[in-house]
């Protein structure tokens, strides 16, 4: 085995077959296989519309909807080879990785509010009849939206917990 690196080392070629997995991954563009999934999306979203007779809205909308996603999220590309935005390439590639393990951090705490929030007022159908509805509900109020409405819906039916 020794033998066979230090005959590749002065050679200086690899075959194919000698290299690994990740190797080979790393040979291949993964920004193309992204754009790739969302020219997909795209077509088969605009295909489904043209043909909207057999297929339902929700799904050529969410075919759509990836597709555009997928489509933008490539302009990121552009902007990590164009010298005068790649400090927004470098400052995403610098805080995403922080800024996931925060809202990984921070989901159960929301989803514990949210369930509590369900349960004591559940009779207040309105804002807090299922769990997307009480989701909602608190998202906007912790964007400032709507706090004084949710606020007359809670303390009308419990004073004390509203």
């Amino acid at each position: 085995m020794l033998e066979r690196l230090r005959e590749r080392r002065q050679n200086k070629t690899i075959t194919w077959d000698e290299l690994s997995i990740w190797d080979k991954a790393a040979l291949f563009n993964k920004w193309q296989l992204i754009m790739v999934f969302g020219n997909l999306f795209t077509i088969f979203g605009s295909i489904f519309h043209t043909l909207v007779v057999y297929f339902a809205y929700p799904q050529i909308e969410v075919f759509i909807g990836l597709g555009c996603c997928i489509n933008w999220l490539y302009c990121v590309r552009y902007f990590a080879t164009s010298p005068s935005y790649s400090i927004i390439s470098r400052t995403m590639k610098m805080a995403m990785p922080k800024n996931m393990k925060f809202m990984f951090g921070v989901i159960p705490i929301f989803t514990g509010y949210v369930l509590l929030a369900m349960t004591l007022f559940w009779t207040n159908r309105p804002r807090f009849n299922s769990y997307s509805d009480t989701n909602y509900t608190f998202f906007s109020m912790m964007n400032g939206d709507s706090v004084l409405m949710t606020f007359g819906y809670s303390t009308s039916k419990n004073n004390l917990l509203g």
